[in-house]
């Protein structure tokens, strides 16, 4: 395929497309967050998601898997924390001092309720697809996020 091809017309590209989907899933989140009411917003509760998959987590880890630098990493954590979602920790890793963080009991309730509450409009949305579609758009997804990730500086 000739790059002329590629970027003739950038709005018909997948990267166009995933991008528009990202943008509609975003938005999908902050509506559903402010029409529930949750006492956390969407990125908050992708963070304590995160931590409550690997406790002992560590801010420049967590940055790096919410794709946020570590500034906002940490105003996310300081919210957290602020709430008594959070409780961070300083112990070492290799020989340097760390951060690292788990959730409360509070941080886990909260993000179980935000869960059974998002959980009915997503298997709505799933439902659409059928069960080898999902898997493999996922299977596309990473393979392309590991290549993405090879090659583009986030500086996290």
């Amino acid at each position: 395929m000739e790059s002329k091809e590629v970027f003739e017309h950038y709005t018909e590209s997948t990267f166009y497309a995933i991008e528009l989907t990202s943008k509609y899933i975003k938005r999908m989140g902050l509506n559903y967050f402010n029409k529930i009411n949750m006492e956390i917003t969407p990125e908050e509760f992708l963070a304590l998601d995160v931590i409550m998959l690997n406790p002992g987590l560590c801010q420049r880890d967590l940055a790096k898997e919410i794709l946020k630098d570590r500034a906002g990493t940490g105003r996310i954590l300081l919210s957290l924390e602020a709430k008594g979602m959070v409780e961070r920790f300083v112990t070492t890793k290799g020989n340097r001092l760390v951060r690292t963080m788990k959730l409360t009991d509070k941080g886990e309730e909260t993000r179980k309720k935000c869960e059974s509450i998002l959980t009915p409009s997503i298997l709505k949305i799933r439902e659409k697809f059928t069960e080898k579609d999902s898997e493999e758009l996922k299977r596309i997804l990473k393979k392309l996020r590991k290549i993405l990730s090879d090659n583009v500086e986030t500086q996290i």
